[in-house]
């Protein structure tokens, strides 16, 4: 049996801090940077997600980092202060938007799933209706595989012939 990872939701999470901030949130390290974007994740944690303290600090031992209640306390009393003094964090967190209303106790694996499927079926859609309002790229599509190479010399060929014809400024005159 498949053991199901009860962490998905904050390993997004972690992994879109990392990514917006270029900040690793489980380094063990006291600089300012890593602890406010640690104190972010807290936040976002614990406002948008209700998690407790003991879950924050379960997910951390299982991300091969430890951390205790007093420091999750702390940064998390600290949040409005970094929020303030650094605005790359608060901008971070405007960033992460979670597309649904229910706390972390609410969201199963199937409708967090579910809710991804949407997503991209959305950003699908919308990439068919750019193309599909193309022509040229409708007519590209219809070319056989066997056939791209000859397709591209054509073409090719084609955009020399403009260049020639436009540059060209001398006109033949046909006489006697």
């Amino acid at each position: 049996m498949i053991k199901e990872n009860k962490w998905f939701v904050q390993n997004e999470i972690a992994e879109k801090v990392i990514e917006l901030s270029g900040i690793n949130i489980f380094e063990r390290s006291r600089k300012r940077e890593v602890v406010e974007m640690r104190s972010l994740f807290f936040y976002i944690l614990k406002n948008k997600l209700d998690m407790g303290l003991t879950e924050m600090s379960r997910y951390f031992e299982d991300s091969a980092s430890s951390i205790n209640h007093a420091t999750i306390i702390w940064s998390l009393k600290n949040y409005d202060l970094y929020k303030s003094s650094n605005k790359r964090v608060q901008e971070i967190e405007e960033m992460i938007i979670l597309k649904t209303s229910m706390n972390i106790k609410g969201i199963n694996r199937e409708t967090y799933l579910e809710l991804k499927c949407k997503e991209l079926e959305a950003e699908l859609a919308k990439l068919h209706k750019v193309q599909s309002e193309s022509k040229i790229i409708d007519l590209i599509n219809k070319v056989p595989k066997e056939r791209e190479g000859e397709f591209i010399t054509r073409i090719e060929l084609m955009i020399k012939g403009w260049e020639w014809q436009y540059k060209d400024s001398t006109t033949a005159y046909g006489g006697i």
